[in-house]
């Protein structure tokens, strides 16, 4: 009940409030809880809420971000999760809230790391592009996922990061702006579009069995 009244409040509650010390540890505790499914989906409901956060200070959300600190919080439950999927639709439906998170992380990591000179600094753009980086083994793990839907849930994330690499944004390549393009993810395509492919064959074998 406390994550889902703190999920009800999280579109209107501060963000200070919402995100301390003490209930980040509190997330991150019932997130990791094995025994309790449907309150782990519940957190990883409000952790993406959270992650989701409008904030107008690039800054301030790459701070957000940093705290939360999702990749290796996410890593060792994906692992932990990948063979009980087989056989439990329970833990598949999780698994896609977990690769949903993933998502809105990874998407939120994007809009900063795509700023020009005028939006954000620098130092604040190489953050979040090493950020992304750093997400890039865990987003892949989540696109070879044999139960479509999870690969699915982290498809937006994967299209937007696919868009920024095959972009040529020649306006945006200033001596300053280069290094924090996001044109240095080729083998991350590479590896990322026959594992999107595959995970859209179902969804078209349906549709064209309903037509």
């Amino acid at each position: 009940m406390c994550c889902a009244a703190l999920l009800t409040a999280s579109a209107w509650i501060d963000i200070s409030v919402s995100l301390t010390p003490d209930t980040l540890a509190f997330y991150k505790q019932v997130l990791q809880q094995q025994q309790f499914l449907s309150l782990r989906g519940s957190a990883s409901k409000l952790l993406m809420a959270i992650t989701n956060k409008g904030m107008k200070d690039p800054s301030e959300k790459l701070q957000v971000l940093r705290v939360l600190d999702l990749v290796p919080l996410i890593d060792p439950i994906e692992a932990e999760t990948r063979e009980l999927a087989k056989d439990d639709p329970d833990i598949v439906a999780f698994r896609t809230k977990l690769s949903g998170l993933l998502s809105t992380y990874g998407e939120e990591l994007i809009a900063i790391a795509e700023m020009d000179d005028m939006e954000a600094p620098e130092a604040v753009r190489n953050e979040a592009d090493a950020m992304l980086s750093n997400a890039m083994p865990l987003v892949l793990r989540f696109l070879s996922d044999r139960h479509p839907e999870v690969p699915t849930a982290i498809s937006q994330f994967v299209s937007d990061l696919l868009r920024t690499v095959s972009c040529t944004m020649p306006a945006r390549l200033t001596p300053s702006s280069k290094s924090t393009s996001l044109h240095r993810y080729p083998r991350f395509a590479t590896a990322a579009l026959p594992l999107l492919f595959v995970s859209l064959i179902p969804f078209r074998r349906t549709s064209a069995s309903s037509c």
